[in-house]
């Protein structure tokens, strides 16, 4: 009965991954999908919590008014344990939910070789940047062909860490040469590690993501 136990615990906790990034679903239209110009924009803002924004007494002032008129629409998710940062990456971007050992490999982490949509993307010949959490750049050492990663380690930062990101995400905005552009915020979740939620260096980094969003 105990070693069945053990297995149960170990299979839940530390389920195997399925899938390879050479593996690639075929889907009907696809040559067409390819030859399709478009840019996207992918910010995360570490942290966020979505009672953030639709709360009374909000900083997101922009960002609740554009969901108020329609303009946005909000769609929240529930986080499955683990929440730092390199699990929750992999289960955006592969769709699958991680596992309690990838919380070790948060503090080392490897390139993905699970089935991705970041790879599938570099594979398909899009153009791809990313400024902000250098856990992007661990992931996909090959795949961003402009990039500026910062660490997420450094939780006393709370300005340098996003300062570099707008740095760069603003000439980029405006001359678009990329199909897709990551930014990654760190500031926010570095605010709330140091004063809680309600301090004054969370409410202002609060106005300071909404005036980006802006």
């Amino acid at each position: 009965l105990s070693a069945a136990g053990t297995i149960i615990f170990f299979i839940s906790f530390f389920p195997t991954k399925s899938g390879s990034a050479d593996r690639e679903l075929k889907i009907e239209g696809n040559e067409e999908h390819r030859k399709m110009k478009f840019h996207v924009i992918v910010m995360l803002v570490d942290a966020l919590r979505a009672d953030f924004i639709s709360k009374n007494d909000s900083e997101f002032l922009f960002v609740k008014q554009s969901v108020s008129d329609g303009s946005a629409i909000p769609f929240i998710t529930r986080a499955h344990p683990p929440t730092v940062t390199l699990p929750r990456l992999k289960c955006m971007i592969t769709g699958t939910n991680p596992g309690f050992i990838d919380v070790a490999a948060n503090f080392n982490s490897k390139e993905l070789a699970e089935d991705n949509i970041i790879s599938r993307a570099a594979r398909s010949g899009r153009k791809m940047w990313m400024f902000g959490d250098e856990t992007w750049l661990k992931l996909f050492p090959h795949s961003f062909s402009r990039s500026e990663g910062t660490s997420a380690f450094y939780v006393t930062d709370t300005v340098t860490v996003d300062d570099n990101v707008t740095r760069n995400a603003i000439p980029a905005i405006a001359d678009p040469d990329w199909d897709l552009l990551i930014l990654h915020y760190l500031g926010l979740d570095h605010a709330g590690h140091l004063g809680g939620e309600e301090s004054p260096t969370m409410r202002a980094k609060q106005r300071e993501m909404d005036e980006l969003v802006r």
